[in-house]
């Protein structure tokens, strides 16, 4: 892939893809995080007197409603870049060229929700064409939306010459390094709710790691498989084949929880603090569910962290959202966050865990999902494919 730092965008109009798919309620951004990656490649072009016509989604629209509109991130980028930002609600209107054209270099545009258009999603070539005519240069500094084979993504590079942005750089720096050269020991620590989604990435980093640590519910399954009941606890039945197939594979490296706080539901007041091997007895009877890990395993994995010279996080431990079952992801965190070693954590749930404890020491935050698993898993992303054809 050529580098944004590779074009020649003085005096040129460029198409700049970002992913700025942040939550907003009642019209308020509640976590800029996402716009706020793509502001030094946006604030490089416009140093070199480039103009900048910003492409990008939000959420999964069926039709042009007011709630996936991107006027509440029109007036966030303004404050992030202290200039105006012009917004245009239709990228198809005849007059928008015109409009662009009239602009001056160093102007900023932001497009409205490109996925009103049913064509980005089917990655429709003569609306990709139609497109890049508004742009000499296209740049995509969308990692997160990456794996997609959207028109804007990946269409739109067959008609311009095509760059990486400086956040989608940085993302493909860090987690390269996570599956290529890692320093030993090499800790994986894996959550959240769904194994199925991260099996690739536990079979990819399996060969080079030299520990996995499993807990949320993701190990659920693993303790199943093993032989424990557990209750009310949520389990993804469906990944037993797979889970199987690593502990066949790998389960010298798997490191499952060795106690659990259960509780009979989330909003109970009253918790306990389980040992493995006293499943299915003590949580069956009545239901209860596993929430957090225990302490033990808190002890027993900080101590595993702490000799870690590469750390990849994904996915909380526990449920984090509740101050009860809040304690393992958080000491987790703050385990990480002290190491002296590579740290890199991602994941949408990681994330807002990471916001709500104010844990932000890290080498890199990723806040892409299913493309950052994607990339760990060793698959092709459409979306950097789509820069590498670009080159030949």
């Amino acid at each position: 892939m050529r580098s944004t730092k590779e074009a020649n965008v003085e005096g040129k109009t460029v198409l700049l893809r970002t992913d700025f798919d942040v939550p907003i309620k009642s019209g308020r951004i509640l976590d800029d995080s996402r716009i706020k990656e793509s502001i030094p490649t946006i604030k490089y072009l416009l140093r070199n007197k480039a103009k900048v016509l910003i492409i990008t989604h939000l959420g999964r629209p069926n039709e042009r409603e007011k709630k996936f509109s991107l006027a509440p991130v029109a007036r966030r980028l303004k404050k992030l870049l202290n200039m105006p930002v012009i917004f245009i609600s239709d990228i198809l209107d005849k007059k928008t060229k015109d409009k662009i054209e009239s602009e001056r270099a160093g102007a900023v545009v932001l497009f409205e929700n490109i996925r009103f258009y049913e064509e980005e999603t089917k990655n429709n070539f003569k609306f990709a064409e139609t497109i890049s005519l508004l742009g000499d240069v296209y740049i995509n500094d969308a990692f997160p939306v990456s794996h997609r084979a959207h028109a804007s993504v990946d269409a739109v590079t067959r008609y311009l010459p095509s760059f990486a942005g400086l956040a989608l750089e940085r993302e493909i720096k860090e987690l390269s390094k996570i599956k290529n050269t890692p320093h030993h020991p090499f800790v994986v620590v894996v959550g959240g709710v769904k194994i199925s989604d991260k099996i690739g990435v536990i079979l990819n980093l399996a060969k080079i790691a030299d520990y996995i640590l499993i807990g949320g519910a993701s190990a659920n399954v693993f303790l199943k498989v093993e032989g424990f009941g557990l209750g009310d606890s949520l389990v993804e039945d469906r990944a037993k084949e797979l889970v199987l197939k690593i502990l066949r594979k790998y389960s010298d490296k798997i490191v499952l929880p060795i106690d659990v706080v259960v509780s009979s539901s989330l909003n109970s007041k009253k918790t306990e603090t389980v040992d493995i091997t006293s499943i299915p007895s003590k949580i069956c009877e009545p239901p209860q569910a596993v929430y957090d890990i225990g302490p033990k395993t808190l002890i027993k994995w900080q101590d595993i962290i702490k000799t870690a010279k590469t750390i990849f996080w994904i996915g909380p431990v526990g449920v984090f959202e509740k101050p009860l079952f809040s304690k393992g992801t958080r000491m987790i965190a703050r385990t990480i966050s002290l190491s002296s070693g590579e740290t890199v954590v991602g994941g949408g749930d990681t994330v807002s865990a990471l916001d709500l404890f104010r844990i932000k020491k890290f080498s890199h935050i990723s806040t892409a999902g299913s493309a950052m698993l994607q990339y760990i898993s060793g698959e092709e992303l459409p979306g950097l494919e789509a820069l590498e054809r670009n080159t030949k």
